[in-house]
């Protein structure tokens, strides 16, 4: 449909893997759950301005736009002349697809995922066999490229990790820009992938030694077949990145087993080695490029992973590189990527065009009168610091900012005169246990309403504007007692909850609302500077005010 639809097709099945198993929603949740099919349509890039102030038109790359255009005409202009009588039936299965090539995309049914693995591995299981037969290949020489597999795979996931604790730890200045990514998060990859290809390269030189191209070959693409056989069972629309690099591996195998003289194998193996591992680095390098944007460098580990996976079949050779050079190559490759990162950190200052964020919030507690400034950052700027002071204490959060045991950066506020949030009862029912039913509002008409109800018994359920949840577990069990209802767009009207219970017991009301902006605030806030803006966190830039009920 879609490569009938559209003369640019881009999609990936490994995006949809991620999608559905993704903690959050996207606005196309709410049809898949009610069983209609379609497209969830997506692009990345420029991060740093997501959900923020930067995320403007003038931001927005044409290209990308236009096509959107494309395809929302084109997918129009298909469907609305086809038949869709027999669309969304239950014969219908997932399917894999991705793009070898921009606009070149391939499908296939998901069904097919797990007989080309096992496909691929018998072939790799005849080129060994094959180097086996023309005593080309020892088992322990195959052990060894499996065990340089492994080390590369976890070198990456490593070095990743190392990579993301270093500079989260001690250039923090780097991670001014919204989401802790700096504006030049495409170099700080590039000088990962660095600092994995010398890990390589060390791991080659040290595992590789005295081992053929074809044993180290052999034995790096048998640990891709086993990743192939298990994205095929576990993950198949991701089992692409595996299975379609396996089998150019598997040619370039046959290629050096089948050899006929071995001074002629042994001199065109790095050239047979370099080739058989393009599949890998066409499937797999636009795929780093895409978790890189999606996940941000806080998923360092995840995006080594997955450079050390493609940097495998390369292990071999970049070993010899190692021992040609007497370690130069590595120590240079090394250097080349703390140049980078010294490059971006040197580059790293706020300005109006590449703004730093921040937070900050206001809370009051209407019981107890106190109230309190609060950051979510791991320490003041310039601009919190006039609320928070140089050096705030990191306390536990107040209940006034229904963060439960969330620890903030906090200092005491100036208490204003508002009124709290506040609840009536409009039905009490206690012929059979207790159905009691409330209007909770914000008498200030704020935008966001929090709400923890308790009873000292289990409730057995409870509505929310008309809308009736039961509650079900072990009536001995903690918690049940407890509800938390976070309430949107309500205002000043209010929202109607009721709560059902077997006997006639009191609930209480724990209740803040919280409205954005300081405007509330006799004295406001100035304007940040320009080289500043608020963080996309939804608690930032707001006023929460603490009120209690008791029904």
């Amino acid at each position: 449909g879609l490569r009938a639809a559209t003369s640019r097709p881009a999609a990936s099945s490994l995006s949809y893997e991620v999608y559905r198993r993704m903690p959050n929603d996207t606005d196309f949740t709410v049809f898949r759950e009610a069983g209609v099919q379609g497209l969830n349509v997506a692009f990345l890039g420029g991060h740093p301005a997501y959900h923020t102030m930067l995320d403007s038109a003038d931001r927005l790359d044409r290209g990308t736009l236009q096509h959107h255009g494309d395809y929302a005409l084109g997918v129009a202009r298909h469907f609305g002349g086809a038949d869709l009588s027999a669309f969304g039936s239950t014969g219908a299965s997932d399917a894999v697809y991705f793009n070898p090539w921009p606009w070149w995309l391939i499908v296939y049914p998901a069904s097919w995922a797990l007989p080309l693995a096992v496909a691929a591995v018998l072939a790799l299981a005849v080129a060994i066999g094959l180097g086996r037969w023309r005593r080309r290949l020892e088992l322990a020489g195959l052990g060894r490229g499996l065990a340089l597999f492994g080390a590369t795979l976890i070198a990456g996931a490593l070095v990743g990790w190392i990579f993301w604790w270093l500079i989260a730890n001690y250039l923090p200045g780097m991670l001014f820009g919204p989401h802790r990514l700096t504006y030049e998060a495409g170099w700080l990859v590039v000088a990962l992938a660095a600092w994995i290809v010398a890990a390589a390269a060390a791991l080659g030189a040290w595992l590789g030694a005295d081992r053929s191209w074809l044993e180290l070959s052999a034995g790096g693409w048998l640990g891709w077949a086993i990743a192939s056989v298990a994205l095929a069972l576990w993950l198949p629309g991701a089992s692409y990145l595996t299975t379609w690099p396996l089998v150019g591996g598997v040619l370039g195998l046959l290629i050096l087993a089948v050899a006929a003289r071995d001074g002629v194998a042994d001199r065109a193996a790095p050239l047979v080695v370099a080739v058989a591992a393009l599949p890998a680095v066409v499937v797999l390098a636009p795929t780093i490029l895409t978790v890189s944007q999606a996940l941000t460098l806080a998923a360092a580990a995840a995006i080594g992973a997955t450079i050390g996976l493609l940097l495998a079949p390369l292990a071999p050779g970049l070993g010899r590189l190692h021992r040609a050079s007497g370690g130069r190559f590595t120590t240079l490759v090394l250097l080349a990527g703390l140049a980078l990162v010294a490059g971006v950190a040197i580059r790293a200052e706020p300005a109006a065009e590449t703004p730093a964020a921040d937070t900050l919030a206001y809370a009051l507690d209407g019981a107890t009168g106190e109230a309190w400034w609060a950051s979510f950052d791991a320490a003041p700027d310039d601009w919190t610091s006039r609320y928070l002071g140089t050096e705030p204490e990191r306390k536990q959060a107040p209940a006034a900012l229904a963060l439960d045991d969330r620890e903030v950066l906090l200092a005491a506020a100036e208490p204003v005169e508002l009124a709290g949030p506040a609840a009536a009862t409009v039905a009490d029912s206690r012929a059979a246990g207790r159905r009691v039913e409330a209007i909770v509002k914000s008498t200030r008409g704020a935008a966001v309403l929090r709400i923890r109800a308790e009873a000292a018994i289990p409730l057995e359920a409870v509505s929310v504007a008309g809308e009736r949840f039961e509650i079900s577990g072990d009536p001995e069990a903690e918690g049940l007692g407890e509800v938390r209802v976070t309430a949107f767009g309500f205002g000043a009207e209010g929202v109607t909850l009721g709560f059902e219970m077997a006997e006639p017991w009191p609930v209480e009301l724990d209740l803040v609302d919280m409205s954005w902006g300081f405007d509330a605030l006799p004295q406001p806030p100035p304007p940040r500077p320009p080289e500043l803006i608020p963080s996309s966190s939804w608690r930032t830039d707001a006023v929460s005010v603490r009120g209690s009920a008791l029904l």
